[in-house]
Parts: structure tokens; sequence; C-alpha cells
């Protein structure tokens, strides 16, 4: 029970430390310099650059003569003198058709179409009942959706 009771005061004593060290560490850190770190430690700073280079060495010579994983199983399947157990054909998917036609330009291009030129082409709605245009909407899209795989 006393250690609930004493909570708040350990509280407050516990923010009180930290802004004082917020507070505090500008001088703290201005007295620690790179300089002082280095002429304090000048002995464990050598022993451990050393133990790091040893150990990069060692990984370096290590990553050189290990063997090829890869050479080694590739030769193995060359000894064995037999076919693979899944043929490549069932391994991949075939290409998949192309639906779309290819466009081959037979013409040459107009710059500007002249109102002749346009009006084979032009079918004008207010002529034609609205029958007449469903029934070719209509017909466009179930072309469109029968090339639909």
């Amino acid at each position: 029970m006393s250690l609930w009771s004493d909570l708040p005061a350990k509280t407050n004593e516990i923010w009180e430390k930290m802004i004082s060290f917020i507070v505090n560490l500008p001088k703290v850190k201005s007295k620690i310099s790179l300089k002082s770190v280095v002429q304090d430690k000048k002995r464990t700073l050598l022993i451990g650059m050393a133990a790091a280079a040893l150990i990069l060495v060692i990984c370096l010579i290590a990553l050189l003569l290990r063997p090829n994983r890869e050479a080694s199983l590739s030769n193995r399947v060359a000894d064995t003198k037999r076919p693979p157990l899944i043929p490549s054909e069932e391994l991949f998917l075939p290409e998949e058709p192309d639906f779309l036609p290819e466009i081959l330009l037979d013409r040459e291009q107009r710059r500007a179409w002249t109102g002749d030129d346009a009006g084979i082409h032009w079918k004008d709605p207010l002529n034609l009942g609205e029958e007449l245009w469903r029934d070719e909407v209509k017909s466009v899209i179930d072309k469109f959706l029968e090339g639909i795989p």
C-alpha cells in the first residue's frame, strides 16, 4: 500500500530530474568533445577499431572462399542425365492470343475533311428514329463483349 501512496511523490521527483537534465544538457554536451574522448580512451578505441577491421577481413575472406551453390546444383543436375521432373511447358503459361486486329495504314491521312467526305459517315439523329440508334449501340456492345475472353 505504501508503494501506491508514494507514487505521486516519486513521479514528481522523476519529472523534476528529467526537466533538470534537459535544461542542463547543452552544458554537459559542450564539455564532451571528440578530442577529449579520444585522449581518454585512446587504447580502447584502437583495440575496438582493430577488432572491427579483423572481423571485416574475416567476413571478406569467407565470402570469397565459399563455394558457389548454384554452380554445384547445376553440376549435380547435369550429372544425373535424366529429364527434369516437370516439363517446361507445364511451368509457364502459353501466350495469350491477341484479340485486337492490327492497324494497317493503307491510305495517306488527310489534313482536313470536307463536308462531302464526312457526309458518307454522318447519320443525322433527328431524321432517324431512336430505335435505330438503340439497335446500333446494342450491336456494337454485343460485338465488344463477345471479344472478351
